[in-house]
Order: C-alpha cells, then sequence, then structure tokens
C-alpha cells in the first residue's frame, strides 16, 4: 500500500516536472525564433533601403557595438547566471547585480564615449567615410547593448531563459527594422544614420524591457533585497583560487566579487 502511494506520487512529480520543462522549451524555442527572425528582417530591409553598400557599412558599425558590448561586460553576464542560479533566494542577489551592472555601466559609458569621439579615425580604420555618421548613434547604442546582455545573464539565473533571450541582438535587430520600416513609410526617408539611431532607440527599449523584467522579479522575491549596502570591501580584495563546490550566500559573494576584483 505505501509503496503504491509513493509510486503514484512519484509519477505525478515526473509528469508535472516534464511538463514545466515542455513548456519552458516551447518559450525559449520561441524567442530564439523570434531574435533569429529580427536578424534576417534586418538584413532583409537594409538591403532593400540602402542597397549592399549600406547592408556592409551597417555590418562594420554593429561590429563596433558588439566589439564594445564584449569588452564592457567582460564575462559579468556569465558569473550572474553562474552565481545567481546556485541559490535563487540567496540575500546576495542584489548585491551581485547591482556590482555587475554598475561596473558594466561605467566601462560601457567610456567605451561609447571613446566611439563618439573617435568615430572619424574609426571610419578611416575601416576604409569607410559612411560610417562615421553611423557610429555616434552607436556611441549612444552601447550602454544600452551592454547592460541587455548583462540583464540576460540575471535572467538565465533566475530560471527565465526565454525572456532572457529576447534581450540579446536579435530582439533588437527586430525592433530596428520595424522601426526604420515605420519611418521610411511615414517621412519617405531612407538616410543611413537614421537606420543607425532606428538601432540605438530599439537597443535602449530592449534594455528597458530587461529592466522591468529584472523590477517585477525582484518585487516577486522580497526576501533578497534585505541587505543592505554593497559588497564589503574586504570581500573585494580577498582571493580565492575557485568557489567551493558548496557554496553558502557568505562564500560565494566572496568568490564572485574576488574573482572579478583581480580581473
Amino acid at each position: 500500500m505505501t509503496l503504491s502511494l509513493l509510486g503514484g506520487r512519484h509519477a505525478r512529480i515526473v509528469s508535472r516536472l516534464r511538463g514545466e520543462l515542455f513548456v519552458n522549451l516551447c518559450r525559449t524555442f520561441a524567442a530564439r525564433g523570434i531574435a533569429a527572425l529580427g536578424t534576417i528582417l534586418l538584413g532583409v530591409v537594409l538591403g532593400r533601403f540602402y542597397g549592399a553598400q549600406g547592408v556592409g557599412v551597417f555590418a562594420l558599425a554593429q561590429s563596433v557595438i558588439f566589439g564594445a558590448g564584449i569588452i564592457a561586460c567582460y564575462g559579468l553576464n556569465g558569473s550572474l547566471m553562474r552565481y545567481i542560479s546556485q541559490d535563487n533566494a540567496s540575500p546576495y542577489i542584489l548585491r551581485y547585480l547591482r556590482w555587475a551592472l554598475v561596473r558594466a555601466g561605467w566601462l560601457s559609458l567610456l567605451l561609447g564615449g571613446g566611439i563618439g569621439l573617435l568615430h572619424r579615425q574609426i571610419a578611416e580604420a575601416f576604409g569607410s567615410p559612411e560610417l562615421s555618421s553611423l557610429l555616434i548613434s552607436i556611441a549612444v547604442a552601447t550602454p544600452a547593448f551592454t547592460l541587455s546582455f548583462v540583464l540576460a545573464g540575471f535572467l538565465k539565473g533566475v530560471n527565465m531563459p526565454a525572456r532572457a533571450s529576447l534581450q540579446e541582438n536579435g530582439s533588437i535587430s527586430l525592433l530596428a527594422a520595424l522601426c526604420i520600416l515605420a519611418t521610411v513609410f511615414v517621412t519617405d526617408s531612407r538616410s543611413l544614420p537614421q537606420a543607425g539611431w532606428a538601432f540605438c532607440l530599439s537597443a535602449w527599449l530592449v534594455c528597458l524591457q530587461g529592466t522591468l523584467q529584472m523590477v517585477l522579479w525582484l518585487r516577486r522575491h522580497p526576501a533578497v533585497q534585505r541587505t543592505d549596502g554593497g559588497i564589503p570591501r574586504r570581500c573585494l580584495i580577498e582571493a580565492s583560487s575557485s568557489p567551493p563546490r558548496r557554496a553558502s550566500s557568505s562564500s560565494t559573494c566572496r568568490c564572485f566579487s574576488s574573482r572579478w576584483w583581480r580581473c
């Protein structure tokens, strides 16, 4: 009798887990599909309105913001995903998030400012004079682009992979394509810098969407907001060779902060 009850309970748990796994897989697949569709649609829109040369210039601009975003992010999205996923109820989650966003934000502002100030020199280095005017909007979009990737790491760490997928470049490309289409149909203007500003606007909209998801999650989990202050300075200067296999909240905090202080 007892074995049959345990067997029935085990079967219900397995079926529930399979159902949740299937739903999460479907959501993530749909989000990835939207991102892929956005990349393709942006290429089609750019090709139709600006020709092959416009597509090439825009690809150069995207390569600049991709490089700046990777440097400014310097792996903080992966660290957030790793350490937050260890314990979604940890009181240090808000500290991790604030620590990562502040550092990535400041570095992205510096890189964005550098791109804006050196836009002519960068265009000359690529051998494309038309790239110069496009880099102004790319510089403005760099902080939003970087923070979107950091927020994607946070959302993956709190078991929201589908919404994290919407923080990546595909969603920005999709919104940029829609903005370009709307602008062309309304104003009949087809300047390449205008497409750059559409990409910039899309990057900030995606960043705001990720910020909204972050705020909503934090409101649903008030326990993670019960710690005061940032990561202690003594944690930043501690050296740890590797995080323990079964780390507590405080030891995970030290591992996270000391690792990136050394970098």
